[in-house]
């Protein structure tokens, strides 16, 4: 991994945190382990350009958690992005890329705490206690197979998508939440309670 080509792309925004992402994630990981949040919320962008071993590695970090609900969305450079590459010495090689049915298989965890899920994006709802309900909105344009083509980073929420958030703000007014929210930034945040 130590290539020129390599160093060439870890000078660039996608690649500076390679060497320190690791680290800084498993010391959240075990931040969380101790303070036992009732959730944390990634919103995206938490592979290199998409790699499948980047997203793999990501979810290995967060496994341990037992007492904190990890939520997962995908951001616009990890679904199908033609970037994704690997390094070995002075070459780069294709590596390979994140379906959404492949992510929802690596973020199986986040997906099976669902209360529902949308059919047409990753979009999905979770009721985190008697208090909280969450819906995930999935805001990302991806395309439908894998590409070498450079990934989409505009996004926006489609009508299908829209018709399913409406159902899921009526479940929470229906049951009387006092408090939902809607997340599509894209940041990731610690819910305390």
């Amino acid at each position: 991994m130590k290539g020129k080509l390599f160093r060439k792309c870890k000078k660039t925004s996608q690649g500076k945190d390679l060497y320190y992402q690791e680290t800084a994630l498993t010391a959240f990981m075990r931040m969380a382990q101790r303070k036992k949040p009732a959730a944390i919320i990634v919103t995206g962008d938490i592979t290199f350009n998409g790699e499948r071993v980047s997203a793999e590695k990501f979810a290995e970090i967060f496994k341990p958690l037992k007492h904190t609900q990890v939520l997962v969305l995908p951001g616009n450079h990890d679904i199908f992005d033609g970037w994704s590459r690997e390094f070995r010495g002075k070459k780069q090689f294709y590596a390979g890329e994140i379906s959404p049915m492949f992510w929802r298989s690596i973020f199986a965890k986040s997906y099976r705490q669902a209360f529902n899920t949308d059919d047409s994006s990753l979009a999905y709802s979770v009721q985190l206690n008697p208090q909280y309900f969450l819906i995930l909105a999935d805001s990302n344009i991806y395309g439908t197979e894998e590409t070498t083509a450079a990934p989409h980073t505009r996004g926006m929420i489609g009508k299908s998508q829209l018709k399913w958030i409406e159902k899921q703000l009526q479940y929470a007014e229906k049951i009387n939440f006092v408090r939902f929210y809607l997340c599509i930034i894209i940041c990731m945040l610690i819910i305390l309670l």
